[in-house]
């Protein structure tokens, strides 16, 4: 197997290479440097598994001895690790444009996927043949062969299933909360803070814990309940807040979208097959340039509370027991935002076949697509626009101790996200004093199957019908940043005129692709 690691956090012990930081089962706090060290004496793809399985934190690892090739990357995939067989020998590397070749192709399979949910899933990218290690697994490459073996799932069998009390929840918070300080080792904490329960459920956190040196930041406008919320919250706790207008053209000129430090980041962020945002890399440029966040300092965005709170259970109606067919439909025509791809049908009804077959709870296997595919794919993949400007990230909600906690809880505990928003509203948004009106309104089933009947009839409409029922504009300012995306779109053909604009996440998604074939043509 070859390695090329040409990213300067990896390093490195004997034969094993490793970036991130992780938590031990003993509780000792492992660099990148003691997590190399930590797989370099596995000599079998068992052990390491076994190994890997006792980690906590955010972290890709890689192996090359005589006794063992392999690779791995945590549930997060914060540190995508991407690898293709050349003359039968493994070629891994973190970036995967030094792995192309002249006579690459885009992956229909692939493109399918982009097509229907904004990025690739399982393990593949854009250009056939370039793979990349699934989020939670072990791949142990053989000669023309890998073989992959997952040592995290949100999936669970009925055994598992276990109820957890308030104060149970309180605990588990109170040991990331501990987890969470003592990663960061005295510095900085940049929490980009919403209107929403994730965010403000860490800076309560951070509150109750008494930990001072916190900067927060909110995109938005002026009159958005974002900024407004945001900023009750940081007054609240004493802590720094810092409102981000990027439809300033000050705060975000358009013209940086022409240079090069752009280019590398939609390089870094898309790596061949995943949707990028365009307001945090302004917002985060803004924060760097203006010098208004440390040097060292650690953001901590607030992914992903929501979801192993049950939100994508609720919002596509996902029953206890839904059939594999049914979950195959929910993700494609309900889950995927852009288009459905009634080819990929079978293929996403097989995956969640085998996983019911293997004793797995229905519900519990949507959660687990969501999570391997989605979660890791389009939202975590966007906090890397953190490293990107030379920033270090901290996930306390993708904590393992909690995620395992939280799969593990009875579907009823799901609808509406019953049991994370009591919790938060009764340990810490009441008696903190940053309850607001309209926080967490249980929305009826009729409501969500009217708004589901909507979202499919989407699918089967004319664009131009589409572009109308639209509402592009955005508090967050996406809109008016991506006009230079849009404009090239339609200065290339791929647009034949502004009604093609459908939202501002598919430009950016069919932008992102226009580039990857400009790509692939012109190596």
């Amino acid at each position: 197997m070859k390695i090329i690691l040409p990213t300067e956090q990896w390093k490195r012990c004997g034969n094993a290479w490793a970036k991130g930081f992780a938590f031990n089962a003993d509780g000792s706090l492992l660099s990148a440097c003691e997590l190399a060290e930590y797989v370099s004496t596995s000599n079998s793809g068992a052990d390491l598994f076994l190994r890997l399985q006792k980690l906590n934190g955010l972290y890709s690892v890689v192996i090359n001895s005589p006794k063992l090739q392999a690779a791995a990357v945590d549930p997060s995939r914060n540190f995508p690790i991407f690898f293709r067989y050349i003359d039968g020998e493994a070629i891994v590397s973190d970036a995967p444009y030094v792995l192309r070749q002249a006579n690459d192709k885009l992956d229909e399979r692939a493109l399918a996927y982009y097509d229907s949910a904004g990025a690739v899933c399982e393990g593949f990218t854009l250009v056939e043949g370039l793979r990349q290690v699934k989020p939670g697994c072990l791949f142990s490459f053989g000669t023309e062969t890998v073989a992959e073996s997952q040592f995290f799932t949100m999936a669970v069998r009925k055994d598992e299933v276990c109820a957890l009390s308030e104060n149970e929840f309180s605990d588990i918070l109170d040991r990331v909360t501990q987890r969470f300080i003592r990663s960061l080792n005295g510095r900085q904490v940049v929490l980009p803070l919403t209107a929403g329960f994730d965010s403000r459920l860490i800076a309560c956190l951070l509150h109750k814990a008494d930990y001072k040196d916190v900067v927060c930041y909110t995109i938005g406008t002026d009159n958005s309940r974002e900024v407004k919320v945001a900023k009750t919250v940081a007054e609240k706790f004493g802590f720094k807040h810092l409102h981000i207008d990027v439809t300033n053209p000050l705060v975000a000129p358009l013209a940086v979208m022409t240079e090069a430090d752009f280019a590398n980041y939609y390089r870094r962020l898309g790596a061949y097959g995943n949707f990028l945002w365009l307001y945090d890399y302004f917002a985060v440029r803004y924060l760097k340039e203006n010098r208004l966040v440390d040097a060292d300092a650690c953001f901590a965005p607030g992914h992903s509370g929501d979801s192993i709170a049950g939100s994508h259970l609720t919002k596509t109606v996902v029953g206890p027991n839904d059939s594999p067919r049914q979950l195959a439909k929910n993700i494609l025509l309900y889950n995927n935002e852009y288009g459905y791809r009634r080819e990929l049908l079978a293929e996403t009804e097989a995956w969640f076949d085998h996983l019911l077959k293997d004793g797995y709870l229905p519900y519990s296997a949507f959660q687990a697509y969501i999570f391997q595919n989605r979660q890791a794919h389009q939202i975590v993949n966007a906090a890397r626009v953190y490293e990107h400007f030379g920033y270090e990230l901290r996930m306390p909600l993708w904590d393992a101790e909690l995620m395992d906690a939280m799969r593990r809880l009875p579907f009823e505990c799901y609808v509406n996200r019953s049991f994370y928003n009591a919790c938060l509203q009764s340990l810490f948004f009441k008696p903190m004093g940053v309850a607001f009106d309209g926080d967490g309104a249980c929305v009826s089933n009729c409501v969500f199957k009217r708004q589901l009947f909507k979202k499919k009839l989407k699918h089967f409409l004319p664009n131009f019908i589409l572009h109308y029922m639209t509402d592009l504009n955005g508090a967050d300012g996406e809109y008016v940043l991506m006009q230079p995306l849009l404009k090239e779109l339609l200065d290339n053909g791929v647009y034949a005129s502004n009604t093609d604009c459908l939202s501002v996440n598919k430009t950016i998604r069919d932008w992102y692709l226009m580039k990857v074939k400009q790509d692939v043509n012109h190596i």
